[in-house]
This record gives C-alpha cells, sequence and structure tokens, in this order.
C-alpha cells in the first residue's frame, strides 16, 4: 500500500521465526567444526559460532600439533577428536557485540553472538 505525500511502502508480511539463544549451562550437541592449539570451534549446523577455549577442556586432553586436532587420552588409550566430530559441550557464557548487526551483510569483525563452552565438566561431555 503506498502512502502518499512520502517515499513510504506498507507491505503486509507473513513469516516465522526462529530465535536461538542459549542459556548458562545448557547442554548442546554439536559438531567440531575447526581445532588449533587455542581451542575448538563447534557447529550446530546453522549456527557456527560456539568455541571451547584450551582452559574449559579437560586435563586428559592435549593438542597434536602433527593431525591439528585434540587428543583425550583415556586410560592410556589415544583418541582423537576430528573435524566433524560429533560432541557435547556446556554454555559457559554468551558474548554480544552490540556494535554489529545481526542483519549486517558485511563480515567486517567477529560474530554478533559468540558462545564460549566448556567440555572439562563432568557428566558426559566432549565426544
Amino acid at each position: 500500500k503506498y502512502v502518499a505525500g512520502t517515499t513510504g511502502m506498507h507491505v503486509k508480511v507473513r513469516f516465522r521465526l526462529i530465535v536461538f539463544r542459549p542459556f548458562a549451562q545448557e547442554v548442546l550437541t554439536g559438531v567440531v567444526l575447526d581445532s588449533d592449539k587455542d581451542g575448538i570451534q563447534i557447529s550446530l549446523g546453522f549456527f557456527q559460532d560456539i568455541y571451547v577455549p584450551r582452559e574449559n577442556m579437560p586435563n586428559t586432553w592435549e593438542f597434536n600439533e602433527e593431525e591439528n586436532a585434540w587428543v583425550w587420552n583415556y586410560e592410556g588409550n589415544p583418541y582423537t577428536i576430528d573435524q566433524d566430530e560429533k560432541v557435547n559441550v556446556r554454555v559457559e557464557e554468551i558474548e554480544y557485540d552490540s556494535s554489529r548487526r545481526m542483519d549486517s551483510a558485511s563480515d567486517q569483525g567477529g560474530p554478533a553472538m559468540r558462545v564460549l563452552a566448556s567440555m572439562s565438566a563432568d557428566g558426559g561431555l566432549g565426544c
């Protein structure tokens, strides 16, 4: 509908909206997107900005430079945490960058929302 005397237009739309907002201590299941010596990036498929820093990992995990992957040493047996491996993480903190708009098409700076997670707690976290 055109609004007379202005450059505005009113348009009736129908849409569905899904909101993702995890809460602290929530356990999420995702896959390993990337690993480096500082931590692991996790993807849920629709959201890739979940990061597990080194200090939030179990003490029995160490980074293997040759494989570029984290290795879990369980009772003397090494298990490599490969890319695309399914893992459970616990949400520790959610960071928002209010200077970035969620609908921004440009990719300058970091994400608008970043989840810092942990794998070092008990209860089946990790792989």
